[in-house]
C-alpha cells in the first residue's frame, strides 16, 4: 500500500500540468485561397473520394485563415492541361488560371483484406483476425513556382473482424467495411492534418 501511494501522487500531478497553446507547424498565408484537387482512391470505391476531400477541407481549414474552392478530379484536370502528371509548370499554370496561392493533393491508398490466424497445439485453439490497412498521402504546392511546400504520408490498420474458438469458449466480433473504412479515414484525415491547428503541451 506504501508504494502505491506515491504513484498516486505522481499520477496527480502529471494530469493536472498546466497545458499551453502550441501555434500550428504549417500556415497557409492569410487571405489567401488554396484550391482542393479531389483525392485520388487506389483499391476502394471512387465515391470514397467526396469523403475524404470533404474531410481534408474541413480539418485543413479547422484554424485557417483564407478561403479555398474544389478543383475537381485528379483526371479532370489532367485532361484540361494535356498532361499525364503534375508537374510544377502544371501547378504554376493551375494556380495562375484559378487564382490560387497553394494547392492541395491528396491520395489514399487501401491493401487488400489480409487475413490472418494462428492455431495453438499445446492447448487446443484457433484464432483468426481480417485487417484493412491505408495510407494516406498528403502534399500542398505553392503556385508561384510550383514546388511543394509540405509532404506528408500516414498509415493506419484496422480489424474488421476477428473470432477466437478453444475448448471451452467462443468469441466473435465483426464490423462492417464501410463502418471499418469510414472510421479509418476519419482517424487518418485527422492525424495527417495535425501540423495545421492548434496543439497544447504541458509546462
Amino acid at each position: 500500500m506504501k508504494k502505491i501511494i506515491p504513484f498516486f501522487f505522481i499520477f496527480i500531478f502529471l494530469s493536472c500540468c498546466k497545458k499551453y497553446p502550441v501555434p500550428p507547424i504549417f500556415e497557409f498565408e492569410p487571405n489567401s485561397t488554396f484550391g482542393f484537387v479531389q483525392t485520388k482512391v487506389v483499391n476502394s470505391d471512387s465515391t470514397v473520394s467526396s469523403l475524404i476531400t470533404g474531410k481534408l477541407i474541413e480539418y485543413l481549414t479547422y484554424e485557417q485563415k483564407g478561403s479555398f474552392i474544389e478543383l475537381g478530379s485528379f483526371e479532370k484536370l489532367l485532361k484540361e492541361y494535356n498532361s499525364s502528371e503534375y508537374s510544377s509548370d502544371i501547378i504554376k499554370k493551375i494556380g495562375k488560371d484559378y487564382n490560387l496561392k497553394s494547392v492541395v493533393l491528396s491520395e489514399i491508398e487501401f491493401s487488400d483484406i489480409a487475413p490472418n490466424f494462428s492455431i495453438n497445439i499445446f492447448y487446443p485453439s484457433f484464432y483468426a483476425k481480417v485487417k484493412l490497412t491505408a495510407s494516406l498521402h498528403l502534399k500542398i504546392f505553392e503556385t508561384l513556382n510550383g514546388s511543394i511546400i509540405y509532404i506528408k504520408t500516414i498509415q493506419k490498420k484496422t480489424e474488421l473482424s476477428n473470432v477466437y474458438i478453444s475448448k471451452n469458449f467462443i468469441s466473435f466480433d465483426s464490423k462492417t467495411y464501410d463502418q471499418s473504412q469510414y472510421d479509418l479515414i476519419d482517424e487518418l484525415v485527422w492525424k495527417i492534418t495535425k501540423d495545421f491547428r492548434t496543439t497544447y503541451k504541458c509546462r
